[in-house]
């Protein structure tokens, strides 16, 4: 044994541990974790947190200080003369500060249903974010069975390139022997040539493609890292997440239509205050004095001209423009089931016909490859066999992986 095969040896396991199995579905999980969007969600629940905390406050004990100091033109005063008795007019410059305490004891509801309508609210939002990934989910799918498809031509002209220059070695005691002419291998060392400069612009190909899976998923594929076929897992329902937002946008309407009769209700409160100013509670007295005061009030719109009813009627076309909305997404969907069916059905057909095509070219091919040899037929017409050949296999490969990406393209359509 040399030592070019001792270090052939000894690099062969290096670069099989270097080549990466890759599956869609890491893929999709990468390309999910990637999407900036989706870093959204965890900000959307924070927010929903905040935002139900800011409403519990409504339940909290309210605390006021106000202070004022006026002058006045004119004040209230007696101008009655009553023997034995006087009434001090009332200063024109006046003041007072105060600390006042607000309790709500009920609202009707209002904060439960606007509590219940900000979590919907935030439950639609994640779900439109949720709903972004699809399309990048489609992408990614058709860039991976686009490497698939350029990796099957790689080994597809790989084996073209071994089958010419198998045969040229074969060609070279015939041409020697005078059985066949030295045109004849100068035409098979140009094919190779060509399959040759084909294997090189293929793989840029390959290699640009999985530069773009790449930017999408985050990861470091090869074109030559093994790809594995998914098996696709088509639900019988569609649960896309446009249905979940159609759902919660009909939610929606229908917490704020609550919120809405919520407001029509009365508000109970109670109230307390202390304060020091001059005058006091008692008018009369014209000094500065101190005073507390507690009670509770009750206020209610009782009347709004219809305002609330035609909100009412407002959200209650929403919801039906809502359901138009859904009933047009899954007649949409139901287009595209039927697309992807019928071309599962086409490809399985092809496939079916593949089989025997490829079977009949071999058998040509290698009658050819027989005349060739004694020199019965030229190299151009044992090319062309051979390029038929090639041509029926590489149509069969395409036939698979189309069959396979309608199959995941379903799954994609009908799944979350």
């Amino acid at each position: 044994m040399n030592l070019k095969t001792i270090i052939l040896l000894m690099l062969l396991p290096m670069s099989l541990s270097a080549q990466q199995t890759i599956t869609l579905e890491e893929c999709w999980s990468n390309a999910r974790k990637k999407m900036p969007v989706l870093q959204n969600l965890q900000a959307l629940d924070q927010l929903d947190s905040l935002e139900q905390l800011i409403l519990k406050t409504n339940y909290l004990p309210k605390l006021n200080a106000n202070a004022q100091a006026t002058w006045q033109s004119d004040v209230t005063s007696v101008e009655i003369p009553m023997p034995g008795f006087s009434i001090d007019e009332p200063s024109k410059e006046q003041y007072k500060a105060t600390i006042e305490i607000n309790q709500l004891i009920w609202d009707g509801g209002r904060t439960r249903a606007l509590r219940q309508n900000k979590q919907i609210e935030t439950a639609l939002t994640k779900a439109e974010t949720e709903d972004a990934f699809f399309s990048v989910k489609q992408r990614v799918t058709s860039l991976y069975f686009a490497l698939i498809l350029s990796q099957k031509q790689l080994e597809l002209t790989q084996q073209l390139i071994s089958t010419l220059d198998k045969k040229l070695n074969e060609l070279d005691a015939a041409v020697t022997q005078g059985v066949v002419r030295e045109a004849g291998k100068h035409v098979l060392q140009a094919e190779k040539l060509q399959a040759e400069q084909d294997l090189s612009g293929q793989k840029f190909q390959a290699k640009a493609v999985a530069d773009m899976l790449n930017v999408l998923t985050g990861l470091n594929i090869q074109y030559s890292d093994s790809l594995v076929s998914p098996n696709a897992r088509v639900p019988e329902t569609v649960k896309r997440h446009q249905l979940t937002i159609y759902e919660l946008q009909q939610d929606a309407a229908v917490s704020m239509a609550d919120v809405l009769q919520k407001n029509r209700m009365p508000v109970f409160n109670a109230f307390a205050q202390a304060g020091y100013g001059k005058p006091g509670l008692n008018m009369l007295k014209n000094e500065a004095d101190s005073w507390i005061m507690a009670g509770a009030g009750v206020s209610w719109n009782i009347f709004d001209w219809k305002k609330t009813n035609r909100q009412k009627q407002q959200l209650k076309v929403q919801r039906q423009m809502v359901d138009h909305s859904r009933e047009q997404f899954l007649q949409q969907v139901n287009i595209e089931q039927q697309k992807y069916l019928a071309e599962m059905e086409q490809y399985r057909a092809a496939l079916v016909k593949d089989e025997e095509i490829i079977e009949l070219r071999e058998k040509i091919t290698r009658d050819y490859s027989s005349q060739l040899k004694q020199g019965t037929v030229t190299s151009s017409a044992y090319i062309e066999e051979l390029f038929k050949e090639q041509a029926a296999k590489i149509s069969q490969q395409i036939h698979e992986i189309k069959l396979n990406q309608a199959q995941v393209s379903l799954q994609i359509l009908l799944e979350k």
